[in-house]
């Protein structure tokens, strides 16, 4: 079946600019809508005060030390600090060679990755994936032929 051609050049012209004109349409629609109105300079100097109090109160928070609970013992300490203990608390847990458990898991993978693609090739090439119905119908033989029910289970007389 052949496909048909265009009856003149000027069709292909035609499908090409309205195709153009309807991409700068959808354009247009998406993003001229969305434009924002300019904003006032007070506003910006405003919310730009209120980030800079903001971000320093946040960095005062985080770098201080305080007790927060005296009767349970419960002390909030600079996050650096916190990062530095909970590195060497992992580190009592977790010993240093973890990095070779992961080397070994990943080349067994990297082995398996390899063993299962030449498995998958050797069967392609065999033509285990071109007839799949006769390839299923294979098991069955003569004494015991397709759609014919022999054995139950369980065996009922």
């Amino acid at each position: 079946m052949e496909h048909d051609k265009p009856s003149s050049p000027l069709l292909t012209v035609v499908g090409v600019i309205g195709s153009m004109l309807i991409f700068v349409l959808i354009l247009g629609i998406a993003y001229l809508p969305g434009r924002n109105e300019p904003v006032n300079q007070q506003i910006v100097d405003m919310r730009t005060a209120t980030k800079e109090s903001v971000d320093a109160s946040g960095a005062k928070a985080l770098n201080e030390a305080a007790l927060i609970d005296a009767e349970n013992k419960i002390y909030k300490i600079p996050v650096d600090q916190a990062v530095a203990l909970t590195i060497e608390k992992l580190q009592q847990y977790c010993p240093t060679e973890w990095f070779s458990y992961l080397l070994i898991f990943f080349g067994v993978a990297a082995i398996f990755f390899v063993v299962a693609s030449f498995v998958l090739m050797w069967s392609v090439k065999r033509g285990h994936f071109q007839h799949f119905d006769k390839q299923a119908k294979s098991v069955f033989t003569e004494d015991e032929p397709e759609g014919v029910v022999i054995d139950r289970f369980p065996a009922r007389r």
